[in-house]
C-alpha cells in the first residue's frame, strides 16, 4: 500500500427517506463492547477491500490488511496547492478545508480564506481517528468518517469478533474512541435477534422480535444523530454481529424483509421486554407518555408462560445497599408498598422504614436501586422453600406456592398448603419465619410496555402468525415495508 497521510475533513450527509421507499437502509452501530481503555482497536480485514469517501470509493487495497486505529492530535503542516486536480471537493463538503491526496503529505485547500496562493504552507493541529498501517499512519478521520467497505468476504473483525459491510471510528468530545459498524439494517438484525430472543424459540416468535427491532432500528434513523445511530448494548439493542447468527434467525429476518409496524402511517415505538408477568404496561404509566398503541390490559399468554421471580434480603443487606447509596435511616424495621399505578398495578412507590427515619422510592428507581426483575410484585411475611420435582413428561423444574400437583381430588394448588411429602418424610413448605429477613415475590422481567417476549412465544406455540402476535401488543398498528 503506498504510504500516504491523508486528513479527511468530510461531512457525510444521510437523508432519511420514508418508509415507502424501497430501499435498505443502512444504519451506523457504536460497537461499544469492542471500545478499548487504552483507545486503540485492532481491525482485519481479510480480503481486498474499499476506502471510500461518502459514496465515492478513494481507493482500493487488494489482499488483506490490518489496521491500528488509535487518536491522533497532533500539529502538521498543511497546504492549498493544487485544490482543484483531484476531485470536486466544492459541490461535496460544508467544512472549512478541502482536501486533497498525494504521496508528499496533506495538501488542503481553505474555505474561509480562498485568496491563499498555491505553495503557502501553515501549521494546523488535527485531532481525529489515525489509521495506522505497520506503524506508519495512513488515513486521519476527522469532523467525519471514511469507510473500509470489504469486497469479497463481506466481513472485518475487531478480535474475534466478526461484523458485516463496514468499518469506520468516531472521536467523542470526552476523549473516546467509538468504533463504527456501518451495516444495512438486514444485516444488522441477524446479530440482534438471536442477542435478544433465544434462536431455538418457535419461529413465529422469532418473525415477530424481527419486526420490532427493525421497526426500532428504523424509527433511531430519523433522530439523525451526527455520528452513530445505535449503540450494540441494551441502551439500544443486543447487537453481536456474525458470530451469533443462526440460520432460525436469519430466516425470520428475510422471511419479514423490510417489514416495519406503524401507527397512522409512523413507524412506532416497538418497545418490548422479556414479560409482562401477566398484564402489559401502558406506556403513560412507565414513561409519562401516553402512546395509543401502547396500552395496559390483560396477557393470558404471558400469564401461561409463567416468568415468576423471588428476590430476598436480610435487613442487614438492606441498611448496606442504603449505605451505599448515601442513606442512613438506622436499623431497617419494614419494607412497606405505599401505591401501585393504576392500570396495570405495578409498585409505583415503595417504603423503607427505619429506626431513623424512613426512605422513599419511586417508579424506575424501585427496580434500579434494588436490582428487581419487574416492578409487578408484592412484600411477603414468609420464603416458600425451594423444591426441584420431575414432572409426567420428564423435564426437572423448580415449584413455587402456584405450582399445580395431582393429588386423589384431581390437580391442585399447592397454595394454602403447608407441607410436602419428600423421600426425607413431611416437610414444610415455607421456611419459618424469620424478622430479620423481607422476601419480594414477584411476576415478569423487565418493564411491561409493548411485546412481552415470554407472551409472543407462548402465542407462537399456540398457532398464532407473527402478524397476530404484534397486533395484539401494539394496538391500531400496520404493518408495511419500507
Amino acid at each position: 500500500m503506498k504510504k500516504i497521510i491523508a486528513v479527511l475533513f468530510i461531512v457525510l450527509s444521510f437523508s432519511f427517506v420514508s418508509y415507502s421507499d424501497t430501499y435498505e437502509p443502512t444504519v451506523r452501530v457504536a460497537l461499544v463492547q469492542e471500545m478499548s481503555s487504552e483507545n486503540l482497536i485492532e481491525v482485519r480485514f481479510h480480503s481486498s477491500h474499499n476506502i471510500s469517501l461518502g459514496d465515492k470509493i478513494f481507493t482500493s487495497i487488494s489482499g488483506g490488511q490490518t489496521y491500528t486505529v488509535g487518536i491522533f492530535d497532533e500539529e502538521i503542516y498543511v497546504t492549498d496547492s493544487y485544490a482543484d486536480t483531484h476531485f470536486d471537493w466544492n459541490s461535496e463538503l460544508r467544512n472549512e478545508y478541502y482536501p486533497l491526496f498525494t504521496s508528499e503529505g496533506v495538501r488542503l485547500f481553505s474555505v474561509s480564506e480562498p485568496s491563499l496562493e498555491p505553495d503557502i504552507f501553515y501549521r494546523d493541529r488535527i485531532r481525529g481517528a489515525g489509521f495506522y498501517v505497520d506503524g506508519e499512519l495512513a488515513y486521519i478521520i476527522t469532523f467525519s468518517r471514511i469507510t473500509l467497505d470489504s469486497i469479497d468476504s463481506k466481513y472485518f473483525t475487531i478480535g474475534k469478533m466478526k461484523f458485516r459491510d463496514s468499518f469506520s471510528a468516531y472521536v467523542h468530545v470526552k476523549n473516546k474512541l467509538y468504533p463504527i459498524n456501518e451495516v444495512g439494517i438486514e444485516h444488522y438484525l441477524y446479530g440482534v435477534i438471536p442477542s435478544e430472543m433465544p434462536y431455538t424459540w418457535e419461529k413465529e416468535a422469532l418473525k415477530t422480535q424481527a419486526v420490532c427491532a427493525r421497526t426500532y432500528a428504523y424509527n433511531k434513523l430519523t433522530m439523525g444523530e451526527p455520528n452513530y445511530d445505535l449503540v450494540s448494548n441494551t441502551s439500544d439493542q443486543m447487537y453481536r454481529g456474525m458470530n451469533v447468527e443462526k440460520s432460525s434467525t436469519n430466516l425470520a429476518v428475510d422471511e419479514t424483509s423490510g417489514m416495519i409496524a406503524t401507527y397512522n402511517s409512523v413507524p412506532i415505538g416497538a418497545f418490548f421486554s422479556a414479560s409482562n408477568g401477566g398484564h402489559t404496561s401502558s406506556s403513560a404509566e412507565i414513561w409519562g407518555s401516553n402512546l395509543p398503541y401502547l396500552v395496559a390490559k390483560p396477557d393470558e399468554f404471558d400469564a401461561r408462560a409463567g416468568y415468576k421471580w423471588t428476590k430476598t434480603f436480610t435487613k442487614a443487606e438492606l441498611k448496606s445497599l442504603l449505605h451505599n447509596m448515601s442513606v442512613d435511616i438506622g436499623e431497617i424495621k419494614d419494607v412497606v408498598i405505599k401505591s401501585f399505578t393504576p392500570d396495570s398495578h405495578r409498585v409505583s412507590t415503595l417504603n423503607i422504614l427505619g429506626t431513623n427515619g424512613q426512605r422513599e422510592y419511586s417508579d424506575s428507581h424501585i427496580r434500579r436501586r434494588f436490582g428487581l426483575k419487574s416492578r409487578l410484585f408484592e412484600v411477603v411475611g414468609r420464603n416458600f422453600r425451594s423444591f426441584d420435582v420431575i414432572g409426567a413428561d420428564g423435564v426437572l423444574s423448580s415449584m413455587d406456592d402456584s405450582f399445580t400437583v395431582l393429588t386423589s381430588s384431581g390437580k391442585q394448588s399447592l397454595e394454602g398448603f403447608n407441607y410436602v411429602l419428600t423421600p426425607s418424610g413431611l416437610e414444610s413448605l415455607f421456611t419459618e419465619f424469620d424478622e430479620n429477613i423481607v422476601v419480594l415475590k414477584g411476576r415478569g422481567f423487565g418493564h411491561g410496555v409493548g411485546m412481552s417476549q415470554h407472551g409472543a412465544n407462548q402465542m407462537a406455540k399456540e398457532g398464532y402468525l407473527y402478524e397476530d402476535i404484534l397486533k395484539f401488543y401494539y394496538e391500531g398498528i400496520e404493518l408495511e415495508t419500507y
